[in-house]
């Protein structure tokens, strides 16, 4: 009964249970290229006026199948587009009207061009691996061997996607050792609305989006796991698929891809060195590369996977580009940057040398101003000489007599009185030196009178000798004959 709310209506009548609606239900077919319009009814014509008249009842909207359902997000997925759009023949875009088609096919190139642009990249137009769905299979894993499994053979264009699982692949929980891996096919209504950003750097050649005919170049798939296999593996699986290449991709521009959280392309191996380290192997229209994760079953869409275009960019241009590189163009804001940069750098250099002299000569100055220091130290503690001692004269300063001495003379100070004690000193020593003083005075005194005096006494015994002399040699020239000069001639 699909009036359960656990379960849900496939576009082919079916019921299913709805968290197995991705796994279980087919997509409603696209519309050929003969036929683009998809009308509100499901059905497919060439263009919109050759509709029958069809409404929803109010709060229902009109599914690619001919259903009316509500919310929209509970349509069944489809391929091609929608009710109401028609597919671009060229581009495989959807477009309300066919005149906002584009046709890019006389740009196309048909050899591989490094640099090439946007619309020089073609697009497959009819028999394409992209426009393929990939058949619903449960492949039961066996830890002891390796399983390949074909998740679709086209009569035509041969098996479309191959899976090669090793053994030991899967880490198995539980006491159930056996594991399955559950794969089914991705509707274009499911991965259109997926972004694929270019790189920045390509912005001049590329749009900030690639549409999704030049983004997908395999088959689409998704996966999912028991829940007793965690969802990273042990092992990695490949993938091998063929491409569709109306243009020649080359493998650097080519990645396996998933859709993250956001609802975008992203690369399993996202940076370019990653994809440089890991890159797909392409061999003709058979390209190669692995992953390692899958949902668990019971989610409502699997992990999505599909090779994309994803181009890197190029930082040396080749010929067969159309017009010129950054570096043509402004190379004359590269060389005057590139100038500048050189003045700024010498000026900064010529600084640092500076610094560095002027940094020298504030050491040498502070040396000899601690020198200087050390020396005045040296002459307040040991004396005046002792300063001429630096370190210049390649002696080592050591305890010497001399200093040892100056210290015991310190240490001796230090236990003289105080100084006010010492002022008494000085006090009783200056009134006894006074007191010496007139001591020395009054002896001086009494000494020079004893001098007089003496001096005196001998004038006095002088002339008392003198008077006794005169006295007696007076008395003999009286006695004594007298003669004179001319008594003797």
């Amino acid at each position: 009964d699909c009036q359960d709310s656990s379960k849900y209506m496939c576009s082919d009548g079916s019921c299913v249970t709805r968290t197995l609606k991705s796994l279980l239900c087919s997509p409603v077919e696209s519309c050929s290229l003969a036929s683009p319009f998809r009308c509100d009814n499901g059905t497919c014509v060439e263009s919109s006026e050759h509709c029958e008249p069809y409404a929803c009842p109010d709060g229902l909207s009109a599914c690619a199948d001919g259903s009316c359902r509500s919310p929209v997000s509970d349509c069944p997925e489809y391929g091609g587009c929608g009710p109401g759009l028609y597919l671009c023949e060229e581009s495989k875009e959807c477009k309300s009207k066919s005149s906002e088609c584009l046709n890019e096919t006389l740009s196309y190139s048909t050899v591989y061009i490094e640099t090439a642009r946007q619309n020089q990249i073609g697009t497959c137009r009819d028999e394409c691996y992209r426009d393929l769905i990939a058949q619903t299979l449960v492949t039961t894993v066996s830890p002891q061997f390796s399983a390949v499994v074909d998740l679709h053979i086209d009569a035509d264009l041969g098996a479309a996607v191959t899976l090669s699982i090793p053994a030991s692949a899967f880490n198995v929980s539980g006491s159930n050792l056996t594991a399955f891996l559950y794969t089914s096919g991705v509707a274009a209504s499911q991965i259109r609305k997926a972004n694929n950003y270019v790189r920045r750097e390509i912005y001049d050649r590329f749009d900030e989006l690639l549409p999704y005919g030049k983004t997908v170049l395999s088959m689409p798939f998704q996966c999912w796991v028991s829940e007793n296999v965690e969802s990273t593996f042990a092992l990695n699986i490949t993938a091998s698929a063929r491409i569709d290449r109306e243009y020649p991709h080359g493998a650097p521009d080519i990645c396996l891809a998933t859709i993250d959280s956001n609802g975008d392309w992203r690369c399993i191996y996202y940076n370019f060195r990653d994809r440089e380290a890991h890159p797909v192997s392409l061999v003709g229209d058979r390209v190669e590369s692995t992953f390692s994760t899958c949902d668990t079953i019971g989610a409502d869409m699997g992990t999505v996977y599909a090779f994309i275009f994803s181009p890197r960019p190029i930082e040396t241009p080749r010929s067969n580009d159309e017009g010129l590189t950054n570096l043509e163009r402004y190379w004359v804001l590269y060389a005057a940057v590139t100038i500048l940069g050189s003045l700024v750098i010498i000026y900064l250099c010529y600084y640092l040398q500076r610094a560095m002299r002027y940094r020298k000569k504030y050491k040498k100055a502070r040396q000899s101003l601690e020198n200087k220091k050390l020396e005045l130290e040296r002459m307040e503690n040991v004396g005046a000489a002792a300063g001429n001692i630096t370190a210049k004269n390649g002696y080592r300063m050591s305890n010497n007599p001399l200093q040892l001495q100056a210290e015991d003379i310190n240490a001796l100070q230090s236990q003289l009185p105080p100084d006010h004690k010492r002022m008494e000193y000085y006090k009783i020593e200056e009134a006894a030196s006074q007191k010496r003083q007139k001591y020395i005075d009054a002896l001086k005194t009494e000494k020079e009178a004893l001098e007089g005096l003496l001096t005196k006494l001998r004038n006095e015994l002088k002339d008392s000798k003198e008077q006794q002399n005169e006295l007696f040699f007076g008395n003999a020239q009286d006695n004594e004959p007298r003669f004179s000069c001319d008594d003797a001639q």
